[in-house]
């Protein structure tokens, strides 16, 4: 959520119809997942966050937004909550980008460092030479299950071995 936004609704965010509709799209949505630490990128009031530690088993949340003034706790329902302009490597196991993309010209820059810093164990690493290198239909098989697993359990991985040249990526995004 926008800080603006957070600025012109104040207490009355968690009463507000979109905000209700969104947060219990959300938690119905990770509810399976069962996240216990909650990465939240560009977070702003970190309502999203917060929500879910209320009412889901969530242990804690890093909220990340270069629009903070400083870095900052709090706690919700006794899980500490952390306001951060930037962070180092974590070990969360749910990523939210709420609201985000659409308010940044350079949505890859915004996503590539959390997602660079986010602990290997927490990120599905899924290598595509199979596909890219004829591998058997077996081992095609098997990548296509790893990523319908990601999909559905985490929401996003990322991808090794698919040959795809760099610049060639660069200029798709």
């Amino acid at each position: 959520m926008d800080l603006k936004e957070e600025d012109i609704l104040g207490d009355d965010i968690g009463r507000h119809w979109y905000y209700r509709s969104k947060a219990a799209a959300l938690r119905q949505a990770v509810w399976d997942l069962r996240p216990r630490k909650i990465l939240d990128v560009g977070a702003g009031s970190g309502f999203f966050s917060r929500h879910l530690l209320a009412h889901t088993a969530a242990q804690s949340a890093l909220c990340v937004d270069t629009g903070y003034r400083s870095d900052a706790e709090d706690e919700v329902e006794g899980k500490k909550v952390l306001y951060r302009r930037d962070i180092g490597t974590t070990d969360c196991d749910l990523v939210l980008m709420m609201d985000v993309l659409e308010h940044v010209d350079d949505d890859r820059g915004l996503v590539k460092p959390p997602v660079e810093r986010v602990a290997l164990e927490s990120l599905p690493i899924i290598d595509l030479s199979p596909f890219a290198k004829g591998g058997s239909a077996e081992a095609r098989a098997e990548v296509g299950r790893q990523v319908r697993r990601a999909c559905v359990d985490i929401g996003f991985f990322y991808l090794v071995g698919h040959d795809i040249p760099t610049a060639e990526l660069d200029e798709s995004i």
